[in-house]
This record gives structure tokens, C-alpha cells and sequence, in this order.
């Protein structure tokens, strides 16, 4: 069963369905917690020359990958022409795939909003801290080790939006403008 909304995929290349799961332990074994970003902005980069993405999404696949056998159904370069054949999948749809597998593992996808997060602020992360993402679903969730690492980042951020829910007084804020012109509606009034 897939459940692409938190990352769980599987695709079906020559009447064979292979599960793709890009899990935290699945993403650690990819790379360090530095290079893990380099290689997520790598893939995304159509500046990055298509021959590396293309190595770059078939080492994605097969570290997210249940099944050594998908192996034989992606394309491989290491600087050269791209090795096709009809058992193969495509060029678009192997770096599609791999996008979306490192989207799900390293950023969440879908994020829904809970207490304390702010889009748009802060600073671009400088590494991906496996470590530290699993021993916070032990302690807010009270996972064990093992089932902290099966998690995506798109079910971690899901889970931290279940356990800290918005606020209703976080979604029913005024702007500036309305808090504004509310107050200059009460002035003319003379309750202020």
C-alpha cells in the first residue's frame, strides 16, 4: 500500500513492484549529516550535469530501496552515455523519483503547521542531524530506536503536528492591518 503523503512508495517496472521507503536510516546510510543536503540540493539542480543526477538519483533509489534486483532497472552513466535499455527505467522518471524520495527523507513534505513553527524565518540548515531527529520521536513519541528510524520526515513532521496542534488563537490572529483598523473603528466610536 502507498502512502505518498508520508513518503511510502512503490513503483512497478516490468510487472515487478519494488517498495521505496526514504526513511531516516535509510537516508543516513546515503551520507553524512553534511553532505546529505549537498546531494539534496544536487538532485533538485537542473545546473548539476545530467549524467552526476542521473548516478545521483540511482544511488537514492537503491538506498531507499527493499529489493536489490531494482538495480538492474536504473540507469547508470559515471560519466558517460547513459546505459538504456527497454528493462530500464527512464532518465526523467528515475531523478523524478529520487526528488521526491529525498524531498519526503531530508525536508517533509506536506508539513503541516504545529506550535512553534515559523515558515519563512530562520536560517537554511548547514546539516541534517539524523541523530538528533531520532532521539526527539523517542522522546515526544515514545518510540523506540528502531521504529524513530523507519520514520520519513514528512510522518516526523506529521507527528509533531499531532502532538502540538495549532492554537486557536495562532489561526485566528488579525493581520496589522486588520488589528488597525479595528482600533480606528473603536476610536470613532469612542470606546478607546
Amino acid at each position: 500500500m502507498q502512502e505518498t503523503e508520508i513518503g511510502h512508495f512503490s513503483v512497478t517496472i516490468n510487472n515487478k513492484t519494488f517498495k521505496l521507503l526514504p526513511s531516516l536510516r535509510n537516508m543516513s546510510t546515503l551520507a553524512n549529516s553534511v553532505r546529505i543536503l549537498l546531494i539534496y540540493e544536487m538532485i533538485h539542480s537542473p545546473m548539476v550535469p545530467l549524467w552526476y543526477r542521473i548516478d545521483l538519483a540511482r544511488d537514492i533509489i537503491l538506498a531507499c530501496c527493499d529489493d536489490n534486483d531494482i538495480d538492474e532497472h536504473l540507469i547508470y552513466c559515471r560519466k558517460c552515455k547513459p546505459r538504456l535499455s527497454i528493462k530500464k527505467i527512464s532518465i526523467n522518471d528515475q531523478i523524478v523519483v529520487a526528488a521526491a524520495l529525498m524531498r519526503h527523507g531530508v525536508a517533509g513534505v506536506n508539513r503541516p503547521d504545529y506550535d512553534g513553527s515559523k515558515k519563512g524565518s530562520g536560517k537554511p540548515a548547514d546539516k541534517f542531524d539524523v541523530n538528533k531527529i531520532v532521539a526527539d520521536a523517542m522522546i515526544y513519541f515514545g518510540l523506540s530506536k528502531q521504529e524513530a528510524l523507519d520514520l520519513t520526515m514528512s510522518e516526523f513532521c506529521y507527528l509533531l503536528a499531532a502532538k502540538f496542534p495549532p492554537t486557536a488563537s495562532q489561526n485566528n490572529s488579525p493581520s496589522l492591518e486588520d488589528h488597525k483598523a479595528a482600533m480606528k473603528a473603536l476610536m470613532e466610536k469612542g470606546n478607546v
